[in-house]
């Protein structure tokens, strides 16, 4: 056999080494040339941002966001649950009731193995990320937990910390009759789960809107910037995937994807644009919706009273301009029904519309309204 078929010939040896040569060069010099100065002029623009607001924050009646920011150890204390499992380690903040403290065990910062990888941070940190979990009010006279509210672990609850199949049940009262209630649990890898219920004893009926959201404050602590990975949302919506880089949202802070088919509208006509559905199952959805924490309060009313009473009421003019923006949730309605001396009771409403020639003259007072602040 012929040894000289398994070496290299020495042109191809050369052009090996030139490319490799080259490689490198092509590499730094983007990295110092192009990279770096992106990045820097990032964190200069995130700088100047911080740096208005905190001139914002000196003013009477504006609190001072950017000059409270401490690192992320001093904001971690306070009533917290411990959470541990093979994957994981942090706390979780009754404070709100957030997950804002959750580490990787085994994914360090650098080579030194000093500081773990921090996947949630509080709010007061320097780069907060952390999710959450609430209530609306069809009432705003109804009080609901808000992020300053402390929650509190149940007498019964199964365990006080949270580890891998173990299970920490949280409450808090409103004071008016009102138990909200959570169930905390991790399995032993990644999956958190959260079961939430309220406990109603006010003796009256009461409407509340669960949602849930996952929020992320500023640029990410380690942004690099760099083309060869994605770095900013991803939503996969309507079959395609959507990834919206950091400078994109930068340049356009407001970014709109719509599908073309939702959960809205789904009993109304189909020529206005809905699904011809049962009404029994446009109830089943929104109750599976509720269910889980899925944000509807916004897209609630216009959904079952708004749309309805255009496409029953409505002109050909009001529908082409009202009903589209509903079904696309690009529209917030609310409804008008409490007055001074009735609350929200609407037996005892008083106002009332007089038909004028062509027109209605509408009597009465109406002193405020579920969502119109949304």
């Amino acid at each position: 056999m012929n040894q000289d078929q398994d070496k290299m010939h020495p042109d191809d040896l050369r052009n090996l080494l030139v490319f490799i040569v080259l490689a490198v060069v092509i590499w730094v010099s983007y990295d110092h040339f192009l990279l770096k100065p992106k990045l820097e002029a990032m964190q200069k623009v995130q700088q100047e941002k911080q740096r208005q607001l905190a001139e914002k924050a000196q003013m009477p009646g504006v609190t001072n966001l950017i000059a409270d920011l401490k690192p992320r150890d001093q904001m971690i204390r306070g009533n917290r649950i411990t959470l541990e499992n093979d994957m994981l380690d942090g706390s979780f903040n009754l404070k709100g009731a957030r997950f804002d403290d959750i580490n990787l065990k085994s994914y360090f910062k650098t080579v030194e193995r000093t500081e773990e990888v921090h996947l949630f941070s509080p709010v007061g940190s320097y780069h907060p990320r952390y999710t959450g979990f609430g209530w609306v009010s069809s009432d705003k006279n109804i009080p609901v937990p808000t992020k300053d509210d402390v929650w509190q672990i149940a007498a019964d609850s199964p365990s006080r910390t949270l580890g891998a199949g173990e299970t920490v049940k949280i409450f808090w009262d409103n004071g008016q009759g009102l138990r909200f209630e959570r169930d905390l649990s991790i399995d032993d890898k990644y999956l958190f789960t959260v079961k939430q219920r309220v406990i109603n004893n006010s003796g009256r009926e009461v409407t509340l809107f669960p949602f849930s959201l996952v929020a992320q404050h500023g640029l990410p602590e380690d942004l690099y910037g760099r083309w060869i990975v994605h770095e900013g949302p991803i939503g996969y919506i309507d079959g395609e995937l959507t990834e919206l880089s950091y400078k994109k949202i930068q340049d356009k802070p407001l970014k709109e994807v719509n599908a073309a088919e939702g959960w809205i509208g789904m009993g109304w006509p189909t020529r206005h644009g809905g699904y011809d559905r049962p009404a029994i199952e446009r109830v089943i959805v929104a109750e599976e919706m509720i269910s889980v924490g899925v944000p509807i309060a916004a897209m609630w009313f216009a959904d079952r009273q708004m749309g309805p009473s255009l496409i029953a009421h409505g002109t050909p003019e009001q529908q082409a301009e009202y009903l589209p923006g509903i079904l696309a949730g690009g529209t917030t309605w609310c409804i008008g029904m409490s007055e001074p001396d009735a609350g929200s009771d609407l037996t005892a409403l008083t106002t009332f519309a007089r038909r004028d020639g062509d027109r209605w003259v509408v009597n009465g007072q109406k002193i405020w309204t579920s969502f119109a602040a949304v």
